[in-house]
Order: structure tokens, then C-alpha cells, then sequence
């Protein structure tokens, strides 16, 4: 599994430094806050190619 050129070995590392850095009660909760934030960047992106789409088709 390659994720932005990174492996499932450096993604278990990753995962286990955020539950010693975070701690495992606030983990849940910053994914949670990470999964919003993912969400509305792509609804953001998603807006932004639809007007730009829009914009192109009228000058066509």
C-alpha cells in the first residue's frame, strides 16, 4: 500500500508516534476533526472546479 509514497511501515510508525505524542483518548477525536477538515477542502475543491468549469463552458 503506497500512500503518497509512503509504506505501510512508515504509516505504523506514524500511527504509533501520534499515540505517544497525542495520546490515545485525544486520538479519535483529532481524526475525527481531521476527517472534517478533509471533507470540506474537497467540497471547497469540488465548488471551485464546478464555476471553473461553468466559466470555460460560456466561453466556448
Amino acid at each position: 500500500m503506497n500512500f503518497f509514497d509512503i509504506g505501510t511501515p512508515e504509516l505504523i510508525l506514524i500511527l504509533v508516534l501520534a499515540v505517544i505524542v497525542i495520546g490515545p483518548q485525544r486520538l479519535p477525536e483529532l481524526a475525527a476533526q481531521l476527517a472534517r477538515l478533509v471533507r470540506q477542502a474537497r467540497r471547497y475543491a469540488g465548488q471551485i472546479t464546478g464555476q471553473l468549469r461553468q466559466e470555460l463552458g460560456e466561453l466556448s
